[in-house]
């Protein structure tokens, strides 16, 4: 694996600068987010050359004012799916990435959650140059959600090594228990991370692939195969943008108020200056 911090480069913050070959991507599904989803795309349209880009949203059928919402936008490209069977989240979040990668025609292109504001496009330049300093990187991600910082992620680490440990011990002495996981973080998440298309569809790969979280049955087909992902710290990757984790399920009230998911939602609401708002409504 590379680590982004060792590789970043000098680029143009000019998003039309002639590193951009070609017109690149951003895509994002929507799934009953209105509100989410709107500010996710007004501070893309405010900071883009929309000439050099383009925007994808996939509406997982919404069937609610969010779709109204995406179809009153011109300058979005949107694809509608829909489902004539209820779906798990994470395969219904897969299949429509995998829609829009059928349809898209860059090669590279970034996929973000509705959750996730990006304040500095900078962000984007500076992965396309960390995916183009290797002729085998495919990829470029943060493995984390939200920036700890070095000692919560340090407890964090140290807190999933003695579960993972403590299971795998029950395990071997025949006492059922909860299914073991390795205890870090290795999959690029998908809220904010750049691919390279071609090289994904020349593979034969997927986001929806052996019932797993979107993305993360391809990368390890890919790592295996000898291409790399490059990991951008947190501390980086958070200096550009704000992510809410399940910011879906805390707009559809899934979460209480005082889950500490919405808590961050009405948090990063309220720094962007937006009016806060009765959760679930």
């Amino acid at each position: 694996m590379l680590y982004g911090n060792l590789f970043l480069k000098k680029v143009s913050l000019n998003m039309t600068a002639h590193s951009i070959e070609e017109k690149h991507s951003i895509v994002l599904v929507n799934y009953k987010t209105r509100r989410l989803t709107s500010m996710c795309l007004e501070l893309l349209k405010k900071q883009l050359e929309l000439k050099a880009w383009q925007v994808w949203v996939v509406d997982n059928d919404s069937n609610d004012d969010s779709l109204e919402y995406l179809r009153s936008l011109e300058w979005i490209q949107l694809i509608e799916r829909k489902t004539d069977a209820p779906e798990p989240p994470h395969i219904s979040h897969a299949r429509a990435l995998d829609m829009a990668f059928d349809r898209i025609p860059s090669r590279y292109v970034f996929v973000i959650h509705t959750d996730t504001f990006v304040y500095d496009v900078t962000i984007f330049t500076r992965m396309l140059s960390l995916l183009h300093s290797s002729s085998t990187c495919v990829g470029v991600g943060c493995v984390e959600q939200v920036d700890r910082g070095k000692a919560r992620s340090f407890f964090r680490f140290l807190k999933k090594a003695f579960s993972y440990y403590y299971r795998l011990l029950l395990t071997r002495m025949g006492i059922e228990c909860r299914q073991v996981k390795f205890y870090h973080e290795k999959h690029l998440k998908s809220f904010c991370a750049l691919w390279d298309k071609r090289q994904i569809k020349n593979n034969g790969l997927r986001f929806c692939m052996q019932d797993k979280n979107p993305g993360y049955v391809m990368q390890d087909e890919l790592v295996d195969r000898g291409y790399q992902v490059i990991k951008l710290r947190p501390a980086i990757m958070f200096k550009y943008l704000d992510h809410i984790q399940s910011g879906t399920l805390v707009e559809t009230g899934e979460h209480s108020k005082a889950h500490r998911r919405s808590l961050s939602y009405q948090r990063i609401l309220s720094e962007l200056e937006i009016p806060s708002v009765v959760l679930g409504e």
